[in-house]
């Protein structure tokens, strides 16, 4: 595997964060709502925006492929409904010339993806995963 010399710095500031940790230096703890105490170095957040800020294409993930169409109007409306459906989830209309596709969710990983489309595949039969490139942001931390 090819790691660019920006992830391994990455990769780096992780480990030190955790060991920086535990002499108590530099970290902040906070609760999630499951009551896990996650410890994190204060440096991580300007790191993370630097790599979003690097990386306007995304990271390279998958999502769910509901509809496919030659007309906008359907599309928009297959998008709508899903909105109303399955709040929450992100949805969006992406034009591949002559056709529109509908596109839900933004997952790292295959589990994630397939429990969206277990739950999707009831209203919207022809449903499928595919790959994609997802901005940062949007990505999708459910379990």
């Amino acid at each position: 595997m090819n790691c660019s010399a920006f992830t391994r710095s990455l990769i780096l500031l992780i480990c030190f964060s955790a060991s920086t940790h535990l002499h108590g230096q530099d970290s902040n703890a906070k609760q999630d709502t499951n009551g896990i105490t996650i410890v994190q170095d204060k440096r991580i957040p300007k790191l993370v925006a630097a790599y979003v800020e690097t990386h306007p294409e995304g990271v390279p993930g998958l999502r769910v492929q509901i509809f496919y169409t030659a007309k906008k109007t359907m599309a928009v409306e297959v998008k709508t409904t899903f909105m109303e459906k399955f709040p929450g989830y992100v949805v969006l209309v992406d034009y591949d010339p002559p056709n529109f596709k509908v596109l839900a969710g933004a997952f790292r990983t295959k589990l994630q993806t397939e429990k969206l489309l277990k739950l999707v595949r009831e209203e919207f039969p022809g449903s499928f995963i595919v790959t994609d490139n997802i901005p940062i942001e949007e990505l999708d931390h459910r379990n």
